[in-house]
Order: structure tokens, then sequence, then C-alpha cells
């Protein structure tokens, strides 16, 4: 069937940087506030922040985003759902680091080791992984911005083209823009379906 065009989008702000508050969180309490069918398709986007602890607990997470996304498929069971995961970061060297790699580029040796600079992509990974399974296993589908960006490595490749902020870890506008726009192919949605026949009266 032809999908009918979207007329409300919702961001809904539940405090909390991971999804462990989503598993925390008991759906009925959420039903005094939203009815079961108010939504054709809720969305939870986590990850990056999880990938921040040290050392990661590949075990808790997993436990953590099961209940998460089960929660969340309690609070709305008559919408579809999407899990999106987190994208590529990189790490940033300090100036001294920068300042040896400089010199040892000179030796023809490197000055910090491949492994070293995919540190963070390698546990997103694991966390994509993990968001999967859990989408999955809800009845959700799962969408890797990773992925979109390119793979392993690419938060170095979207700084070098303006998409990633200095930081490595958020982007910039144009970067927002390009993953927005590649979330919106990979779901099916295009211009006449997100945006109202007619524009809203003033």
């Amino acid at each position: 069937p032809q999908p009918r065009a979207l007329r409300q989008l919702d961001v809904f702000g539940y405090p909390g940087a991971t999804a462990a508050g989503w598993g925390r969180l008991p759906a009925e309490g959420l039903r005094p506030w939203l009815a079961p069918d108010a939504y054709d398709l809720v969305v939870m986007a986590y990850g990056t922040n999880e990938g921040n602890a040290t050392p990661f607990d590949a075990a808790a997470y997993q436990q953590s985003v099961t209940a998460a996304v089960a929660n969340l498929r309690a609070a709305f069971p008559a919408a579809r759902c999407v899990l999106i995961g987190p994208g590529d970061r990189g790490v940033l060297l300090r100036r001294s680091q920068k300042a040896r790699g400089a010199a040892a580029s000179r030796r023809a040796a490197p000055a910090v080791a491949p492994a070293a600079l995919l540190r963070y992509t390698r546990v997103h990974e694991s966390i994509a992984s993990m968001q999967q399974q859990a989408a999955q296993a809800a009845g959700c589908a799962f969408w890797s911005p990773l992925q979109a960006m390119g793979g392993p490595g690419s938060a170095y490749r979207w700084a070098r083209a303006g998409l990633m902020a200095p930081d490595l870890i958020h982007f910039t506008v144009a970067g927002y823009q390009q993953l927005a726009r590649d979330f919106a192919a990979a779901v099916g949605w295009s211009a006449a379906t997100v945006l109202p026949a007619r524009p809203p009266v003033r």
C-alpha cells in the first residue's frame, strides 16, 4: 500500500544520555500521556555515549539495550519502530602526538598504530551488532549510520569533507543533513511523503 503522508513529527525528550533510561521505564508510565496508537513510527537513536564507557562492558550493554527496546515496543505496540545505532567516531591526537607523528613520518614509521585510531569504531561496531539483535527480537528495524558513512575510519574521511565536527564525534550541519537523506532513502521516505501538501497557515 502507498504510504500516507506524515503530518506530525515529535521529538520525545526522555531524560538520559543513554538507552538505559528506557530500560528502567515501566511502559505503563507513558500510557496516561501517549495513546498506544498515537504514532505510526517511533525511532530510538542511541549508542555513542555508551561507547564512551571505559572499559566497555558488552554483556551489560546487551542486557540494557534489549530491555530498552522491549520497553519502547511495549509503550508503542501499534507503531512500527526503528533503532538507529551510533555513527563512526575518530580519536583526537594531542598536539605532542601530532608533532611526534610528523617526525615519525619522516622516518617512514607510523606514530600511532591504526588500531588505536579505530578504538571507538570497534566499540561502535559491537554496539551496532547488539542493537540490531535487540531490534530484531522486538520486531523493529535497525539502521546503522556507521555503515551509511562508509564503515570503519569514515569519521576521518567525513572530517576532511566538512561533514564531521572537529571533535570527531558529532557532525556538522551538512553531515547531519547527509545522514538524514541517507536515513530517509533507507526507509523509503520522499519529500512528498514527509512534507504536507500545503504549508501550515501562520
